[in-house]
Order: C-alpha cells, then sequence, then structure tokens
C-alpha cells in the first residue's frame, strides 16, 4: 500500500488479515476499498477478485454482526436478570407489608415466590390480595420475558 494506494491485491489481503484478527471494522473498510479500487480500473480481471472480495466482505460482516449481537445478548440478559431480582424484592416487600412483616421477607432469600400464593392461615381478604400480587408478579415477568425475547429478535440469525 505505501508502492500503490489503490492496490487492490494489497487492499485485499490486508483485508482479510484484519477480519482473521477479528478487526472487522478495519477488515471492512479495506476491502470496501479494494472493491473500489477494483471498479475503478478497468484494467483488471474482474470475476474472480470481485467474488473473492465480496465474499470476505459478506463474511467480515456477519462476523462482525455476530460478535456485537453477542455482546447485546450478554447485556440484555445481565439487565433481565437484575430487573427479574427486582421485581420479586418489591413482591416480598409488598407481601410483607400486607401481612403487617416488613423488612421480614427478602428476594434474595430462598423463598419460593409460588409459595407465597399459598396463603394457608390467612383471613380471605389478605389471603385473596397476596394471591393478587402473586399473579400480578408473575403477569409482569411473562410481560418483561416478552420484551427480552422481542428486543433479541434482531440478534437472532434468520434465514435469507
Amino acid at each position: 500500500l505505501e508502492l500503490d494506494r489503490n492496490s487492490v491485491k494489497a487492499r485485499f489481503l490486508l483485508g482479510l488479515a484484519l477480519a482473521e484478527l477479528s478487526r472487522f471494522s478495519e477488515a471492512i473498510r479495506e476491502l470496501e476499498k479494494a472493491l473500489e479500487a477494483l471498479r475503478n480500473d478497468t484494467r483488471l480481471v474482474r470475476s474472480d477478485n470481485l467474488d473473492d472480495i465480496w465474499r470476505v466482505l459478506a463474511a467480515a460482516k456477519y462476523r462482525q454482526w455476530e460478535e456485537e449481537a453477542r455482546a447485546r445478548r450478554e447485556k440484555q440478559q445481565a439487565l433481565g436478570e437484575e430487573l427479574k431480582l427486582l421485581m420479586k424484592n418489591r413482591l416480598f416487600q409488598q407481601v410483607a407489608q400486607l401481612l403487617g412483616k416488613e423488612g421480614a421477607l427478602n428476594g434474595s432469600a430462598t423463598v419460593d415466590v409460588n409459595a407465597l400464593g399459598s396463603t394457608a392461615g390467612l383471613d380471605a381478604v389478605k389471603s385473596q390480595q397476596v394471591q393478587s400480587l402473586v399473579q400480578q408478579y408473575q403477569e409482569r415477568l411473562n410481560t418483561l420475558e416478552n420484551v427480552f425475547d422481542k428486543a433479541g429478535a434482531p440478534d437472532r440469525p434468520a434465514e435469507a
């Protein structure tokens, strides 16, 4: 490239090397420059060179997309887990407040959410209120799962 800034072969090989090093943004930039140089030089044999460059460029773009999608999925998963824990803690606080035992229940404890729905020993009104809180929690949890599922859809490969 120092000798010829428009060398298709040099840009292609540089792009290929950068892609192998997982430096996809740089690889894509060099491969696109190679394509541009190939288009501008009518003396070059186009078909084989063009196919090779397009193939490597497509692979680099796909691998970049995969890497970015994986990072987004990891962030979404961590956020989802944090939100679920916050929702669970809120449910426990609401039930504790309803039962007059504030601070007694903790979402990080091994208390089963479904066990909260078992309201043996409570009067009918409180029992119904606890069951309603648990049902609302389950509905919110399902909504949260649906939101994250839809948010992650663009990061799942699909057939073209």
